[in-house]
């Protein structure tokens, strides 16, 4: 059995068993390199974007909102598909404590995280004063 150690740092990762066989992957990695079989090709490395998953109960809304990129190197965007007035987005680390607020006016707001250490944060989006969906982020230094 031939293996492939990855060079980079990941965000996250695991590992799949089968019967015959074992695959593990990685989300956040960007280079990948491919290595040609009889009839099959292998990319070790080639990553899926990484999806933000709300956290919490679904949202009542049909407000779609997107977090990018994450992890966050400097700024983070959020996007929305409509934006009717105007949203709160709030950032907590990953203790609960209150970071600061950002008012959302545009479809597409950038929030700077320079400031911020590395590690996980929590954004809550609110609107009529009801949270929305809240993501976790992670901070790259």
């Amino acid at each position: 059995m031939q293996s492939f150690a990855q060079s980079s740092l990941v965000s996250s990762g695991s590992t799949i068993n089968g019967n015959t066989a074992e695959v593990s992957f990685s989300l956040g990695q960007f280079a990948y390199r491919e290595i040609e079989g009889n009839s099959t090709f292998i990319h070790p490395g080639v990553q899926q974007p990484f999806q933000v998953i709300p956290l919490g109960a679904p949202s009542i809304s049909n407000l779609q909102v997107w977090i990018f990129p994450n992890p966050s190197l400097g700024e983070l965007y959020i996007e929305f598909d409509e934006l009717a007035q105007p949203a709160l987005a709030t950032l907590f680390n990953a203790q609960g404590k209150f970071i600061s607020d950002y008012i959302l006016a545009s479809k597409i707001t950038s929030i700077p995280t320079s400031n911020l250490s590395g590690g996980v944060y929590f954004l809550s989006v609110t609107m009529n004063s009801k949270t929305q969906q809240t993501f976790k982020i992670i901070v790259k230094s």
